[in-house]
């Protein structure tokens, strides 16, 4: 006999609350991280072809970081009652298929990106596929 599929049981507003937070700090720890990385990397071995062409790139970088990171913030903004109670906790962050889910995207490729142009400047190309993820 096989088991009748359950429902999924809803969240409350202060679960989603602590896992959005979560979820930000997780995503601003791989940027950072990752940026740290790339950075220190660059400075120590590679300097003299730090050019300006590359530190346009890692600006992009930070720029895309930061922007996916604020939109992840200001969909996660929080309501308080006056005594203090979650009356709203934003949009669920985890949710699947859920717009945050792209952000989270970006941010891992962008750190992927990173990463691999170590190891091979032309895989500063990969940022184009940021265009292509959007279905």
């Amino acid at each position: 006999m096989v088991p009748e599929p359950r429902k999924q049981a809803a969240k409350g507003q202060k679960q989603i609350l602590k896992e959005n937070q979560e979820t930000v700090v997780f995503y601003t720890c791989v940027a950072a991280v990752a940026s740290g990385i790339y950075l220190a990397t660059t400075w120590l071995m590679f300097w003299k072809e730090f050019s300006f062409k590359y530190q346009m790139l890692f600006g992009l970088t930070s720029v895309i970081y930061l922007s996916a990171l604020a939109l992840m913030k200001r969909f996660s903004r929080a309501r308080f009652a006056s005594d203090g109670g979650v009356v709203d906790a934003g949009v669920d962050l985890n949710m699947p298929n859920g717009m945050a889910e792209h952000l989270k995207d970006v941010i891992l490729l962008v750190a992927m990106v990173q990463g691999a142009a170590l190891l091979w400047n032309y895989f500063w190309f990969l940022l184009l596929l940021v265009s292509g993820m959007s279905e």
